[in-house]
């Protein structure tokens, strides 16, 4: 540690290595008015010669951090949290009941860029093979009747043509009895009627279709 040296001026000069301790009319010295180091005269005439060790400049500056920290700490505090992502709002399906050829919701209303969750159960007894069901949304204006005809063939993909891929809106893949898929997607933001389909061989035709209905 470095001392505190004090230098006392008089009419006699100091001394090699005089040092002298501070008097009492000296109480009203303070080395922090000059800085780490230097030189500052007493009320006594005195010069006190002073360093300021690291610990002590520490001391001097910690306020002052801790300062700055506080002040950063209200800042955030005061910051608005971030939103918490939107639940999309789940729609439930059933297909293939009683082992009949549609779904049982003819028609799904949403609003206009609204986030979705459609789940969908296929409730038939018989093999994916002979009469898996999926779900396809389609964009407003879709030719049902031509997309079913694209997709009968396309057993590979899940009867999903890949002519058609701008068409399409949201996929459920191909499911067998007793299973279940979901898809989440946005509704489209413009209003309007989108057709949703099974794309299953033969069962589009047979009336295994319906309508998102998107209106403000």
């Amino acid at each position: 540690m470095k001392r505190l040296l004090v230098r006392e001026k008089s009419a006699r000069p100091p001394g090699r290595g005089d040092v002298v301790a501070a008097s009492p009319d000296d109480s009203d010295f303070v080395a922090s008015a000059v800085g780490p180091t230097g030189t500052a005269p007493t009320p006594s005439g005195h010069t006190r010669e002073w360093e300021i060790s690291g610990l002590a400049a520490m001391s001097l500056r910690l306020p002052i951090c801790l300062s700055v920290i506080a002040g950063l700490a209200l800042g955030a505090s005061l910051l608005p949290a971030a939103e918490a992502p939107a639940s999309p709002r789940v729609v439930k399906l059933r297909a293939g009941v009683d082992n009949a050829m549609k779904f049982d919701l003819a028609t799904i209303p949403a609003a206009p860029g609204e986030l979705l969750r459609v789940v969908l159960s296929n409730a038939s007894t018989f093999p994916k093979n002979v009469m898996g069901h999926n779900w396809v949304l389609l964009a407003a204006g879709s030719d049902v009747a031509a997309f079913s005809a694209a997709a009968a063939p396309e057993a590979a993909s899940g009867y999903i043509p890949a002519k058609w891929k701008d068409k399409i809106l949201a996929v459920i893949g191909l499911l067998g009895p007793n299973e279940v898929g979901e898809v989440t997607f946005t509704a489209p933001g413009a209003p309007g009627e989108y057709p949703f389909v099974c794309s299953f061989p033969g069962h589009g035709v047979v009336g295994m279709k319906g309508m998102l209905v998107v209106r403000r």
